[in-house]
């Protein structure tokens, strides 16, 4: 089962962590991996708004919840990637 309130929080919580801390904290680094999303990274952001939706509400997020998080964080981060290049004419 899919908590939506979770969902809903977590993107607002990934929203303020780009926003907090850049894209680029998100991304692999060096110019052959340009763009690469870091996995560990995606890891520990969705580690920390499953501990932090466990705090408010009481209730972990289940596995398939969890999945959808890492999901939508990775759809924000292609999203502001994509925005980035095409604001710099790419």
């Amino acid at each position: 089962m899919i908590d939506l309130w979770h969902i809903q929080r977590s993107r607002r919580l990934f929203r303020l962590l780009v926003d907090r801390f850049g894209v680029a904290s998100f991304l692999c680094g060096g110019v052959e991996q340009a763009f690469r999303i870091d996995p560990a990274r995606v890891a520990d952001a969705v580690g920390l708004a499953a501990a932090w939706l466990e705090l408010r509400t009481g209730r972990a997020p289940t596995e398939a919840t969890l999945e959808l998080m890492r999901s939508e964080l990775r759809r924000l981060l292609i999203h502001d990637v994509a925005q980035h290049l095409v604001d710099t004419g790419y």
